[in-house]
């Protein structure tokens, strides 16, 4: 989930290469759209979006009992409000590829 539609292509076509099925939030309100109607192995989150940000869709996720792990890919450089339950990892952008790729296929080992 990320606004930002060049860091979403990338991401995808990443994830995709190394096998990975990949659906795209362009912002807050969608992700949790897509959250409401399917299961995940993990969510990639962008804590700034628009209409709802990140920390929203991660009260949507506590609200709902969600533990799907969460890998927040920010510019932010703190966020001690972050619940440790559900995001595993914190991703400062700009970030390598390589760095996106290792992080999750970490995340999915856990699932």
């Amino acid at each position: 989930m990320e606004d930002d539609p060049a860091v979403r292509q990338i991401v995808r076509v990443l994830l995709e290469r190394d096998g990975i099925e990949v659906d795209i939030a362009e912002d807050g309100e969608r992700a949790i759209a897509l959250l409401a109607e399917r299961r995940y192995a993990a969510v990639l989150l962008d804590l700034l979006m628009p209409r709802l940000d990140g920390h929203g869709v991660l009260s949507f996720m506590k609200e709902r009992a969600l533990d799907t792990p969460v890998v927040v890919l920010t510019a932010v450089s703190d966020s001690p409000d972050l619940d440790p339950h559900l995001v595993r990892v914190v991703l400062q952008k700009p970030f390598e590829a390589r760095e996106l790729r290792k992080v999750v296929s970490a995340v999915l080992e856990m699932v």
